[in-house]
């Protein structure tokens, strides 16, 4: 019985230095080495000088051995723990525990436990030892399943990994959908419509004539300006520096500081996450939106009110020195907020002095001087006649200042 073997071969190793009488006769009773083991073992623990207290590594072999005979393989394992870490300290194993180590592994059914014991023995081993020859027929096999529980674990780790970084992925992805959906529910149903687009009152610049009717067929436009928490998770995504908010804060302010060519970058991202079709607004579009079915200056009269809208030293609701928060004043009938105050807002078109040939079905002016974009509304430093519904300006499209930002639209 192999068993027996291996106890009588720790028995050989440690002759004279660790087991008590009593644990002899145990060891030799368990593993059914009868009364001539015993009295085999009793002869050995008598010729065996007795220490005044064994020292702990002593106690240990004895403790492993009795567990090996017992077959309490745990207790094997565990006690061969302890000696590894005494052996840092200068304890030395005796060869056949190593075995023994390995025999409780593969009981246990700890293949790459058992692989890495056996072979230890083996390398500290002389080859004449008893148990030698056992060891090299049972070693490749161990080999094999040591080999095959390696390669399951690392196809379980390997799974567990991409399992995770599926979950991260599709968290990402459920956090883009949440983002795009909150910010497409955010877009107010502009009506289709047609309207005089220009300087009705006489009070505009030259740049706001000639006076002419726009088809708009129906469209989506943001009800707030774009946000700098929503840009900023932009810049987040695409490794862009966020823009200053020129210490009047963040969240949910207008974002400010952005030139156009930082708008239509933020248009394109949201497109390549969602699949929809964001867009700035035509000039056409925004006025007519701003104007909110009504032919004044203002969408709530012909003259400035302080209170509905952010702009320079007017009063009222405005309380704020720089930019406000968004959605501070009253909507507009298309329940569209700060459409003439706040920041001034980028479009599609490139600018052109007047409207003389400009398109009367609301699409977008691309042609002219394209290096320059349209700006429209009125800002938080800028007085009243600059915050009428037909107002505009420009901008080099790379100019970025603290009264610009945009608001996004799509098709309906």
């Amino acid at each position: 019985m192999l068993l027996i073997r291996i106890a009588e071969r720790v028995m050989h190793e440690i002759r004279g230095a660790c087991l008590s009488r009593l644990a002899r006769f145990r060891l030799a009773a368990i593993c059914g080495v009868g009364v001539i083991g015993m009295l085999a073992a009793v002869s050995l623990w008598a010729q065996a000088p007795q220490p005044a207290a064994p020292v702990q590594p002593d106690a240990l072999r004895s403790s492993i051995v009795l567990a090996l005979a017992e077959q309490r393989y745990d207790a094997v394992l565990e006690g061969m723990a302890t000696y590894r870490t005494l052996e840092a300290e200068g304890a030395v194993i005796p060869v056949s525990l190593l075995f023994a180590e390995s025999e409780a592994a593969q009981a246990l059914r700890d293949w790459p436990r058992a692989y890495m014991a056996l072979g230890e023995y083996l390398a500290r081993a002389d080859p004449t030892d008893p148990l030698y020859s056992d060891a090299l027929r049972g070693f490749s096999g161990l080999e094999a399943k040591a080999r095959e529980v390696a390669e399951t674990r690392e196809r379980e780790k390997q799974l567990a990994a991409e399992a995770e970084l599926k979950a991260i992925d599709e968290q990402k992805k459920a956090d883009v959908t949440e983002f795009v959906e909150a910010l497409y529910a955010d877009l107010a149903v502009v009506p289709a419509g047609k309207f005089r687009m220009g300087d009705a009152s006489g009070k505009g610049e030259a740049d706001e004539r000639p006076l002419r009717s726009v088809n708009i067929a129906a469209f989506r436009l943001g009800r707030h300006e774009v946000t700098f928490a929503q840009f900023d998770r932009f810049c987040a995504a695409t490794g862009r520096k966020p823009p200053d908010d020129n210490g009047w804060g963040r969240d949910q302010r207008p974002v400010i500081n952005v030139s156009w060519d930082d708008a239509s970058a933020y248009v394109a991202w949201l497109n390549e996450l969602s699949g929809r079709a964001f867009r700035l607004p035509s000039e056409a579009e925004w006025e007519y939106a701003a104007r909110g079915g009504a032919a004044t200056d203002y969408w709530w009269g012909a003259d400035f009110k302080p209170g509905y809208a952010n702009a320079k030293s007017t009063g009222g609701r405005d309380e704020w020195p720089g930019t406000a928060p968004i959605g501070q004043f009253p909507a507009n009938p298309f329940g569209l907020f700060d459409m003439n105050g706040n920041v001034r807002e980028w479009v599609q078109d490139c600018w052109h002095s007047d409207y003389s040939g400009a398109p009367a079905d609301g699409h977008a002016w691309l042609t002219g001087d394209c290096n320059r974009r349209v700006v429209r509304g009125g800002a938080w430093n800028l007085g009243a006649a600059s915050l009428r519904s037909s107002d505009r300006e420009w901008d080099d499209r790379n100019f970025g200042f603290t009264d610009r930002g945009f608001r996004v639209a799509t098709s309906k």
